[in-house]
């Protein structure tokens, strides 16, 4: 991440956009060493955008997939315990 000062950004804006734009990456625009802004790229900005802003729908998402996922798991059948099948290898009795 890039830090300018706010006085270089008055002195040369296009060059702290071209900055942002190329290397994809937040510019702190400080003023008297404390954060004021940052700038970013336009295509960030729009992922950010598309991001849900609830958290409880991202929450939501995931605990969907989580079902979806023990219903794969129930599908398949019960697996071997991890630890049983590991002492079991070590033991030689599981080719």
């Amino acid at each position: 991440m890039h830090i300018i000062s706010i006085t270089e950004l008055r002195q040369d804006t296009s060059k702290v956009i071209r900055l942002a734009a190329a290397s994809k990456e937040p510019v702190l625009i400080v003023q008297r060493s404390n954060p004021v802004a940052y700038l970013i790229d336009a295509e960030t900005f729009e992922k950010l955008r598309q991001q849900p802003e609830d958290p409880f729908v991202t929450s939501k998402q995931a605990l969907a997939g989580l079902a979806r996922l023990r219903n794969q798991m129930a599908l398949r059948g019960r697996q071997p315990d991890s630890v049983t099948l590991l002492r079991e290898l070590r033991e030689g009795r599981v080719c």
